[in-house]
């Protein structure tokens, strides 16, 4: 997508930034937004801007595809230096467990990061397992975790 300002001259172009990582907790509460930072280079000069972050929600996390404007004309000057991407990003609850945040890169591939939802149980305290094996018969063997109480 492309657009022209007949004002100065120049052209905008919209184009996919490639993000190079996200930042984001190990693991958040079911109740809490999850706050994430994406990483990444907008462009090589000043001619290049972040423009928006579009979001489609799925059943195991959200996908998300970050966008950019490159302007271009005769006469334009841009500043010499690279335009860095470190863009926050909120997402609201309900959040599934696991949450995985994929990004849209601009060469169709997928940028993908994992986060743990805990899941509070009645009595203001969690309890956790994790599967350390397979057992007889295709039964998973759980390992169960102490109790803890989850800070409100």
């Amino acid at each position: 997508m492309s657009s022209c300002s007949w004002i100065t001259g120049t052209d905008e172009e919209e184009y996919r930034i490639r993000v190079d990582s996200i930042t984001a907790p190990a693991s958040v509460r079911a109740v809490d937004t999850l706050r994430l930072v994406l990483h990444g280079v907008v462009g090589p000069d000043g001619c290049y801007r972040f423009d928006r972050i579009d979001e489609r929600r799925l059943t195991n996390g959200v996908e998300l595809a970050v966008w950019g404007i490159h302007e271009t004309g005769s006469g334009l000057e841009c500043l010499h230096v690279v335009v860095m991407l470190n863009e926050p990003y909120e997402v609201v609850p309900p959040l599934p467990d696991p949450f995985t945040v994929f990004v849209r890169q601009p060469d169709g591939s997928r940028l993908e990061r994992s986060i743990a939802v805990e899941r509070a149980l009645p009595g203001r305290h969690r309890q956790e397992s994790e599967v350390i094996g397979i057992g007889p018969g295709h039964a998973m063997v759980h390992r169960w975790v102490v109790p803890q109480w989850v800070s409100r």
